[in-house]
């Protein structure tokens, strides 16, 4: 009974580390001593003719502003369904969708580095995520 417990318990914080694991977030300061959290996955896989999910959070600390989110260096054929980008007072996580075309304009991607930029109370942060094309 010990050893079940403990072996659920080891699991438990195993699969934690891999969940939080799957993320990467950057911080920045606000000239009013507040700050500006930007969390987006480290890599996301799409498939061409066909959207993919991309949860992007932000945290807010001591400001309420709207914050805006730039998504730059995607690659030809891929772009970021949701117009405008931006969370609004009170929002703090948004799944965007990334849509690739389908035909010769996008091409297989391995790796591809997207940066995600974040600005609001005065603050701006970047974070980036690995982006994969596939066929």
């Amino acid at each position: 009974m010990k050893q079940a417990m403990l072996w659920s318990a080891v699991t438990a914080a195993g699969l934690l580390l891999t969940v939080t694991g799957c993320n990467k977030s950057s911080t920045a300061s606000t000239p009013g001593g507040g700050k500006l959290t930007l969390t987006v996955p480290n890599s996301v896989t799409v498939k061409k003719g066909q959207e993919a999910p991309v949860e992007v959070k932000i945290k807010r600390e001591g400001f309420d502003d709207t914050v805006a989110v730039k998504f730059e260096n995607l690659p030809p054929g891929v772009s970021i369904k949701e117009k405008p980008t931006e969370f609004k007072k009170g929002d703090s996580d948004i799944t965007f969708h990334l849509t690739a075309e389908a035909g010769d304009k996008t091409k297989t991607q391995k790796d591809h580095e997207v940066k995600v930029m974040a600005s609001g109370g005065g603050a701006e942060t970047t974070q980036t995520f690995k982006l994969n094309v596939e066929d």
